[in-house]
């Protein structure tokens, strides 16, 4: 039976996590320009959606970051 509870495996989670979540940042905020940038995908209804979604994604990774 493995424990996950030790200090080893604690760090090796939050090394995995910060590594995942640096290029996450980096995506959202090149997406967040791109919308910024573009008056088409800012007028479109539909992207609004997808937008909303990023900006819930990108405030979940950014809390996760506080966090560690």
């Amino acid at each position: 039976m493995v424990v996950l509870d030790t200090s080893q495996s604690r760090l090796v989670i939050l090394i995995i996590l910060i590594t995942l979540s640096i290029p996450s940042i980096a995506c959202s905020l090149y997406i967040f320009y791109k919308f910024i940038r573009s008056d088409e995908l800012r007028q479109r209804v539909n992207n609004h959606v997808i937008l909303l979604l990023l900006i819930i994604s990108f405030i979940q990774v950014e809390n996760k970051e506080r966090i560690f």
